[in-house]
């Protein structure tokens, strides 16, 4: 669904009565300023796959010199299906799967991976390079493949002489033709210094072993990062994992490459964090993040930051697919459960999206109060994550497509369809931006971003016809969109709800003084239906060499993605909502509408039962006896001043005093914003969990909860 309201002539003869009246309302902590980007923003800059439906994917995507550099993969679905039968050969090619347009022979199947640019000013693509085909098949020598299938990473890289270069790294046609790595050439790494002139670093590969350090086949180079002047990726399989390398000087050739780490160390995805370069890992037991500084002989001391697959509390996920750096903090996304965690600064971290759970830290509960996948069982990746003008942006990769010919099932599950966009200021609150791919059920995945000056680009990945690329906060004249240019009404902000007798007590901040306000719910899946376990395998390598037939699912499985339908209007700053049925999943948003019927943006998303504990002054006061709080508030007197104006706070309460209540709040949180020795990132997170509290308080004031409720 892509979150898009048609103004709605709704006006009641009460709606002038300010909401002051019944709502004492306070700016909130919780939300910044800036541009938030909405469905509304986006254009689509590129049709499926630049004309050829056989670019798949938008597997790398680098903004450089004012151009957009992205790399394709080829026919990704088509040769995984090769692969597999030629494992296999039980496994028919093309496979079960009418819609895949496959050649009737996997050797005829076009792999040319290539490299496209894009100048924002003119509108204009430009395909500035095409892998050769000049590798003849070990099957048939009269065959000739591609040396490169696809380009899954990018990177720009400044040489030791100061040259800034683009560097492209390939996957090369081992899993496609099944043979002995000495009969394939390695992988290539491309490197250009103009984007028009690409060239493969030396030595050519000409079919030496396609091996490094410790026997790992390398197939493909994917992550990347820059650290220390120097240039770090893995070299390892189609399916991302592999070895971690590094260089000072890649335009030196790869014998420059070596690697850096011991043998049991599978790297997925890194990034340069607080001094150090941290590593998500690819372990069976469940992932790990490690870091390093990269400092004396390798193999480099790694330190552990996160193990145990972030300890979650059933089968955890084996596999770090994305990292980015957004706010003072790494935003971590992982593979099956999609999961998303936060490291700060000092190493405590939190759980943003998934199941709460027991860490030796104490328990930890998800921030969004969302459960893994944003509560879509579907969302088996958080693919691809990128902040841009002071938003972070989660993409994900969503099985629900391949669905669609289960009977009674796909049908159930068909609106949501799509890769999955959202976006957060704060890591707390999280907006839909689509739930449906733009409402194109081929488009599965969110695979790349690219921050630029003319706003934010992503690629998708499409298995079965041709990638997209979009472009968001631009215009029409194609010009960067800013909040003043965007002239909207400001959303309803901070979006809470929680449950009381069996009702759910919705409230949010605005602001505006008064507005009418309307409330839209929708019944969501649980997580962890029988088709996402039985459907759970590693998106990079899109068919198993498993397959699963005649899955079947009762009623009580099935589950649908909901629409969102409007259920009341308010002119108060909450709404309690009697009707809801217990035992059932529930997503609210909240838009706002003023006098001349101009209507928002939806809210942040609130879900029902949330995942995140109700703050109470008992609660507060409790976590900053926690492990976790210990670490991050390492001043006695900082802990002791909190502790006390909870104090002097509740006090007020029990006295029917709200309004001094939220005051000592209030001025609470202007010392923590003042006070110079506190991090900006911690005082961001007690402030928020004052707000909640704060808010609360609000309510006992307009009597939706009791003051006790609060102890």
């Amino acid at each position: 669904m892509m979150f898009i309201l048609q103004k709605k002539k709704i006006l009641t003869a009460s709606f002038i009565i300010s909401a002051i009246l019944f709502f004492v309302v306070f700016p909130a902590f919780c939300s910044e300023d800036g541009v938030l980007l909405t469905s509304e923003d986006f254009v689509q800059v590129a049709q499926e796959g630049f004309g050829d439906p056989q670019n798949n994917a938008a597997w790398s995507m680098k903004w450089w010199r004012g151009k957009l550099y992205v790399g394709t993969v080829r026919s990704w679905f088509c040769w995984s299906s090769a692969a597999a039968n030629a494992e296999y050969p039980v496994l028919p090619y093309p496979g079960p799967d009418p819609d895949k347009d496959c050649t009737d022979s996997p050797l005829d199947l076009p792999l040319q991976a290539e490299i496209w640019c894009y100048t924002p000013q003119t509108e204009v693509w430009e395909r500035v390079y095409q892998s050769p085909e000049d590798i003849p098949v070990p099957k048939d020598p009269t065959k000739l493949v591609a040396r490169d299938v696809g380009f899954r990473g990018m990177e720009v890289f400044t040489e030791p002489d100061g040259t800034e270069a683009l560097y492209v790294f390939g996957a090369n046609a081992r899993r496609w033709t099944m043979t002995d790595e000495e009969e394939v050439p390695c992988p290539r790494i491309l490197r250009t210094t103009d984007g028009i002139n690409f060239k493969a670093i030396s030595p050519d590969p000409d079919f030496p072993p396609c091996v490094e350090g410790n026997d790992s086949v390398v197939a493909s180079y994917r992550s990347s990062a820059i650290y220390k002047g120097r240039l770090f990726l893995t070299g390892g399989n189609l399916q991302g994992t592999g070895i971690l390398l590094e260089t000072d000087d890649p335009a030196a050739g790869k014998q420059n490459l070596r690697e850096v780490t011991t043998e049991d160390i599978r790297t997925w995805d890194m990034a340069a964090f607080n001094g150090y370069l941290y590593i998500g890992t690819r372990d069976p037991e469940g992932y790990s993040v490690l870091k390093t500084t990269a400092e004396g002989d390798p193999p480099y001391e790694l330190i552990p930051v996160i193990t145990s697959g972030g300890y979650y509390p059933v089968k955890p996920s084996i596999t770090v697919v994305s990292m980015h750096v957004f706010e003072d903090r790494l935003y971590v996304g992982t593979d099956s459960p999609a999961d998303i965690i936060r490291i700060n600064p000092d190493d405590t971290w939190d759980l943003v999206v998934g199941k709460p759970r027991m860490t030796p830290d104490g328990k930890k509960y998800p921030l969004s109060g969302f459960e893994n996948g944003f509560d879509w069982s579907m969302n088996v990746h958080i693919w691809r994550m990128q902040g841009h003008d002071g938003a972070l942006y989660a993409g994900t990769a969503d099985q629900s497509t391949r669905t669609r010919r289960i009977p009674l099932y796909g049908k159930k599950m068909e609106k949501g369809f799509g890769f999955d966009l959202y976006a957060s200021q704060t890591g707390w609150y999280w907006t839909p931006i689509t739930t449906d791919g733009f409402g194109d059920m081929w488009q599965m995945g969110l695979r790349t971003f690219a921050s630029t000056p003319y706003g934010l680009f992503f690629g998708t990945c499409n298995f079965w016809g041709g990638l997209q690329i979009w472009q968001g906060t631009v215009d029409k004249k194609n010009k960067p969109l800013t909040s003043e240019s965007r002239n909207k009404l400001s959303p309803p902000a901070c979006l809470e709800a929680e449950q009381k007798n069996g009702a759910i007590i919705l409230s949010w901040d605005s602001k505006q003084d008064s507005r009418l306000f309307r409330i839209f719910r929708s019944i969501r899946c649980p997580s962890d239906t029988m088709l996402q376990k039985n459907m759970r395998e590693d998106l990079s390598d899109p068919l198993n060499k498993v397959k699963k037939n005649n899955m079947a699912f009762s009623n009580e499985e099935t589950c649908s993605s909901g629409d969102f339908v409007e259920i009341a209007s308010t002119e108060q700053f909450f709404y309690i909502d009697n009707n809801a049925i217990s035992n059932k999943v529930y997503h609210y948003y909240v838009v706002a509408e003023d006098m001349n019927l101009q209507v928002s943006v939806p809210s942040n998303l609130a879900r029902v039962p949330t995942l995140f504990p109700k703050i109470t002054f008992s609660w507060l006061k409790k976590i900053f006896n926690d492990l976790d709080w210990k670490k991050r508030i390492a001043s006695p007197d900082l802990k002791s001043f909190i502790v006390k104006a909870l104090s002097r706070s509740h006090d007020f309460m029990t006295k029917n005093n709200p309004e001094q209540a939220v005051k000592i709040l209030r001025e609470v949180q202007v010392d923590l914003v003042n006070d110079k020795k506190l991090s900006v990132w911690h005082a961001e997170d007690l402030n928020i969990l004052l707000d909640k509290l704060a808010r609360r308080l609000t309510l006992v004031k307009n009597g939706v909860i009791n003051a006790s409720d609060l102890d």
